[in-house]
C-alpha cells in the first residue's frame, strides 16, 4: 500500500487487529504519542516498539492494558510499581517476575486477580490468608496450597466454592460436613460420599440442586418432604416419586414446574385444574391430558403456550379462532410449521400469512409447503410487500 494512504488512523486500526502491523507504519508517524496509542489498542504491539523507545510511560500503559505485556518490558524498567500494575491486571504476570521481587503484597494482588497465580507464589509466601483468598475465588486452587495449610476450615471453603476441590483434601479431613458442602455445590458429588454417610440431609441437598437426584435416593428415604423438594426443582422428578406419595398437591407442584410431568400423574388425579396448569407451562403436555378433558378452553391455553400443540387438539375443536392463535405462537421446537395441523378448509390467505410470518426455524419453505397452492402467490406477495422487498429466507 502506498505510504500516502497509511494515515495514523488507518495504521492504528491495523495495529488493533494485529500488533505486528506496527512494523509497517511509516517512520514519519512513529512518535511517542503514536506508540502510546498503539499499545493502548493492542498490548502486543509493545513487542514491535524499538527497545530504545520503550519508555517507562509506554511500558506502564501496556501492562495496564494487559499484564502479560510485562514480557516485552526491558529489565531496566521493571520497577515495583510496574510489576504491581502488571499483576493487578493479569495475575499470571507473576510468572515473569523474579522470585526475589515476589513480595507478599504483590503475590496477594496477583492471586486476587487470578487464583491460578498461586502456583507461581514462592512456597515461603503461601500463607493461610493468601491461600484462603485463592480458594474463595476458585476451590481448585487447593491443589497449590501446601499440605501443612490444608486445614479443615480452608478445605471447607474450597469445597463450598467447587466440589472438585475434594480431590485435594487430605483423607483425614473427609468428614460428613465436608461431603455435605460438596454435594450442596454439585449434586454429582453424591457419588463420592461413602454409603455410611449418606443421610437424608445429603439427599435433600442433592434434590434441591437438581430434582433428577431423586432417582439415586434409596426408596426408604424418599419422604414426602424430600420428594416435594425434588419436584419443586424439576417437575419431571415426579417419575421417581413413589406412587403412594403422588398426592394432588405434589402433582400440581410438579406440573407447574414442568408440564411434561403430567405423564407421571396418576389418572385419578388428572383433573381439569391440574391439566390446565400443565399445558400453561408446556403446551405439549396436552398429549397426556385425558380426551374427556381436552376442552376448547384447555386446548386454547395449550396452543398459546406452544402453537405446535395443535397436533394434540381434537379435530372437532380446531376452529378458525383456535388455529389462528396456534399459528401466531410459533412452535418452541421450530421443527415443523404449525400450519401443518390446521384443517385445509381453514387455511385462508389471512391465516397462512400469519403462519408464514411466524415460520419455523427452517425457513419459509417449511411453512409455504402447507399453504394451498391457490394461495401461495397471494401470500408471498403480501410478505414481500410487508418486508419492503427484503429477502425472504
Amino acid at each position: 500500500m502506498p505510504e500516502s494512504l497509511r494515515t495514523a488512523d488507518f495504521c492504528l486500526a491495523a495495529v488493533w487487529r494485529n500488533g505486528r502491523a506496527l512494523e509497517y507504519v511509516p517512520e514519519s508517524l512513529r512518535t511517542a504519542d503514536f506508540y502510546l496509542a498503539a499499545v493502548w489498542r493492542n498490548w502486543q504491539a509493545l513487542a514491535y516498539v524499538p527497545e530504545s523507545l520503550r519508555t517507562a510511560k509506554l511500558c506502564l500503559a501496556a501492562v495496564k492494558r494487559n499484564g502479560r505485556a510485562l514480557k516485552y518490558v526491558p529489565e531496566s524498567l521493571r520497577t515495583a510499581d510496574l510489576y504491581r500494575a502488571a499483576v493487578e491486571q493479569h495475575g499470571f504476570a507473576l510468572d515473569d517476575m523474579p522470585a526475589s521481587l515476589r513480595t507478599a503484597e504483590l503475590c496477594l494482588a496477583a492471586v486476587e486477580q487470578d487464583w491460578r497465580a498461586l502456583d507461581d507464589v514462592p512456597e515461603s509466601l503461601r500463607t493461610a490468608d493468601l491461600c484462603l483468598a485463592a480458594v474463595e475465588q476458585n476451590g481448585r486452587a487447593l491443589e497449590y496450597v501446601p499440605e501443612s495449610l490444608r486445614t479443615t476450615d480452608l478445605c471447607l471453603a474450597a469445597v463450598k466454592e467447587d466440589e472438585r476441590a475434594l480431590e485435594y483434601v487430605p483423607e483425614s479431613l473427609h468428614t460428613a460436613v465436608l461431603y455435605l458442602a460438596a454435594v450442596e455445590d454439585d449434586w454429582f458429588a453424591l457419588e463420592d460420599v461413602p454409603e455410611s454417610l449418606r443421610t437424608a440431609d445429603f439427599y435433600l441437598a442433592a434434590v434441591k440442586q437438581h430434582g433428577d437426584a431423586l432417582k439415586y435416593v434409596p426408596e426408604s428415604l424418599r419422604t414426602a418432604d424430600l420428594c416435594l423438594a425434588a419436584v419443586k426443582q424439576n417437575g419431571r422428578a415426579l417419575e421417581d416419586v413413589p406412587e403412594s406419595l403422588r398426592t394432588a398437591e405434589l402433582c400440581l407442584t410438579a406440573v407447574k414446574q414442568h408440564g411434561w410431568a403430567l405423564r407421571y400423574v396418576p389418572e385419578s388425579l388428572r383433573t381439569a385444574e391440574l391439566c390446565l396448569a400443565a399445558v400453561k407451562q408446556n403446551g405439549w403436555a396436552l398429549e397426556d391430558v385425558p380426551e374427556s378433558l381436552r376442552t376448547a378452553e384447555l386446548c386454547l391455553a395449550a396452543v398459546r403456550q406452544d402453537g405446535e400443540a395443535l397436533y394434540h387438539v381434537p379435530e372437532s375443536l380446531r376452529t378458525a379462532e383456535l388455529c389462528l392463535v396456534a399459528v401466531e405462537n410459533r412452535s418452541l421446537s421450530g421443527i415443523e410449521s404449525t400450519l401443518k395441523y390446521v384443517p385445509e378448509s381453514l387455511r385462508t390467505a389471512e391465516l397462512c400469512l400469519v403462519a408464514v410470518e411466524n415460520r419455523s426455524l427452517f425457513g419459509i419453505e417449511s411453512t409455504l409447503k402447507y399453504v394451498p397452492k391457490s394461495l401461495r402467490a397471494e401470500v408471498l406477495a403480501k410478505v414481500e410487500e410487508q418486508t419492503s422487498g427484503g429477502e425472504i429466507v
